[in-house]
């Protein structure tokens, strides 16, 4: 099976755009306890965005 790099290099783009779109710097406006998410809140964003990034991996470079 070989490997195109136009193919590889469209996934690639195309993941650096759906990166591109994650909220990875957020500034908030009062220091107030509310405000910040609790450790468990925080696990499950990273678990969440751990998964849909190994399978959308999984997906592209098994149909490649």
């Amino acid at each position: 099976m070989a490997i195109h790099p136009r193919i590889v290099f469209a996934k690639l783009k195309l993941l650096s755009h759906l990166l591109s779109t994650l909220p990875l710097d957020v500034e908030k406006s009062s220091p107030s306890s509310r405000d910040q998410p609790d450790e468990h809140e925080s696990l499950l964003l990273l678990v969440t965005h751990s998964l849909s990034i190994f399978f959308f991996f999984s997906f592209f470079f098994f149909f490649a």
